[in-house]
């Protein structure tokens, strides 16, 4: 699903960040002036390089597998498998 905003930020502190090939993730904020939050900054700085700067500059928006290659999500999963994690 879509997540962005002061949500990035907040599953920016989970151990484990789920993705799937239709996620959609952003911090649209920036794009108006406002700066990322703390959860977010600390998670791009451990990002590869250059890519959470951007999306902090511009409010570059990733896809969920281009979140798992630079290292913002930790897993990428089929989106028709969510309903069995959730059982």
């Amino acid at each position: 699903g879509i997540c962005m905003g002061f949500g990035l930020g907040l599953a920016c502190a989970a151990e484990f960040r789920l993705v799937t090939e239709r996620s959609l993730l952003a911090m649209p904020e920036c794009v108006i002036g406002i700066t990322p939050d703390v959860g977010f900054a600390a998670t791009a700085a451990l990002m590869t390089p250059g890519v959470g700067k951007c999306m902090s500059l511009t409010g570059w928006r990733l896809t969920g597998r281009e979140a798992l290659a630079c290292g913002l999500a930790t897993h990428l999963i089929s989106s028709d498998q969510l309903v069995a994690l959730r059982d």
